[in-house]
């Protein structure tokens, strides 16, 4: 398995076997686009879902400091290998 410098492995990334299994929607592309080595091209180059139509301008938070979506996407995503993770990154940019 590809380790980092710091001996940490991405047990989710695509060339240690990771695998995206199924998505809420895969309309512009499938979950498996996030799982691949270093930066997209565009955001088209990775999971972009369809735009929905009922999201509000401005998101409201409840009172457990969640955000209230109205409907939301979703994506399973299978490690490559057993592990022990611990630490979770989740890079949107």
């Amino acid at each position: 398995l590809e380790g980092s410098k710091d001996g940490l492995v991405d047990l989710l990334a695509a060339e240690n076997g990771g695998l995206g299994l199924m998505a809420s929607n895969s309309h512009y592309g499938r979950p498996q686009n996030m799982l691949g080595f270093g930066r997209a091209v565009n955001m088209g180059d990775g999971w972009e879902t369809a735009r929905n139509p009922k999201r509000p301008p401005v998101f409201k938070v409840n009172a457990e400091g969640m955000m209230e979506l109205p409907g939301f996407d979703w994506c399973i995503l299978q490690l490559g290998t057993a592990g022990n993770p611990t630490e979770l990154e989740i890079d949107t940019l």
